[in-house]
C-alpha cells in the first residue's frame, strides 16, 4: 500500500509539471487533491492507510511546488467517502482544507467505518459526483491543478464500469438519482482534472479503460 501512495506522489508532481510547466505566472499557483475512497468491508486496510500517508503525499507535493514553481504557493487537500446505494452512511466528506492545517483531512479518514453490503457494485459515480462539489478554484486556471484520486477495488454502477453485465448489478444505465457516469467523466475532462485512477483489482479494469478514452487519466496498476 505505501508504494501505491507512494505513486500517488509521483503521479501528482507529474501532473504539476504538465500543467505550470509552459505557463507564465505572476501569482501563486493551487494545487488541490482529492482522493475518494470506497469505505465498503473491502476496503478496512486502506482506510488506514490514507490516514497514515496522506499527510506524505501532501508533504512531497508542497516540496514540489515551493521548489519548482513558487514558494507562496500552496496545496489544498479533500476527502470524500462513498459506499453504495441502499446502504449507510452512503457518502461523507471533508472539504479542501490548505497544507499544513491537514489534520481534520486525517481524522475524517481515519473515522470512516468499513460497511459491507449485499452487491458487487458501489456508488462510483455518485462519489465522483460528490467530489465534484467542493469548492475548487475557479475552473479553467492555468493557475490550478487539480486532481482527483480514486481508491476502490469494486467497479460503480453502469456498464460504463465493468463488463460483467446484470450478473453483477442490474442498474447497467446508472442510478436515477445520479448524474450518467459519461457526464461526470465528461464534466470532469470540461474542468481540466486529472483523475489517477486504480486499477489494483480486476473488477476495476473497464471504467479507467474507458475513462482515459475521454480525460487525462493516470492508472496506478503498475504500481501495485
Amino acid at each position: 500500500m505505501k508504494t501505491y501512495f507512494d505513486a500517488i506522489t509521483i503521479d501528482a508532481q507529474g501532473t504539476l509539471e504538465f500543467t505550470f510547466s509552459s505557463n507564465v505566472h505572476n501569482r501563486p499557483l493551487t494545487a488541490e487533491v482529492c482522493s475518494l475512497m470506497d469505505c465498503t468491508g473491502s476496503m478496512v486496510s486502506w482506510i488506514g492507510a490514507g490516514k497514515q500517508h496522506i499527510k506524505a503525499i501532501a508533504d512531497g507535493i508542497q516540496n514540489e511546488i515551493e521548489e519548482n514553481y513558487d514558494k507562496d504557493s500552496f496545496l489544498r487537500v479533500a476527502f470524500v467517502a462513498y459506499r453504495d446505494r441502499n446502504g449507510p452512511c452512503r457518502f461523507d466528506w471533508i472539504d479542501f482544507h490548505q497544507a499544513p492545517n491537514l489534520e481534520p483531512v486525517q481524522t475524517k479518514i481515519a473515522s470512516q467505518p468499513p460497511l459491507s453490503d449485499t452487491d458487487l457494485c458501489e456508488d462510483v459515480p455518485g462519489g465522483l459526483d460528490k467530489a465534484l462539489q467542493l469548492g475548487r478554484a475557479k475552473e479553467n486556471s492555468s493557475r490550478a491543478a487539480q486532481i482527483l484520486v480514486w481508491i476502490g477495488d469494486c467497479p460503480g454502477h453502469a456498464s460504463f464500469c465493468h463488463n460483467g453485465g446484470a450478473s453483477w448489478y442490474q442498474h447497467l444505465n446508472g442510478l436515477s438519482d445520479v448524474s450518467l457516469i459519461t457526464e461526470i467523466i465528461n464534466d470532469i475532462n470540461s474542468r481540466g482534472i486529472f483523475l489517477l485512477l486504480s486499477d489494483f483489482t480486476p473488477y476495476v479494469q473497464i471504467m479507467p479503460e474507458n475513462s482515459e478514452k475521454k480525460v487525462n487519466t493516470i492508472i496506478a496498476n503498475e504500481f501495485m
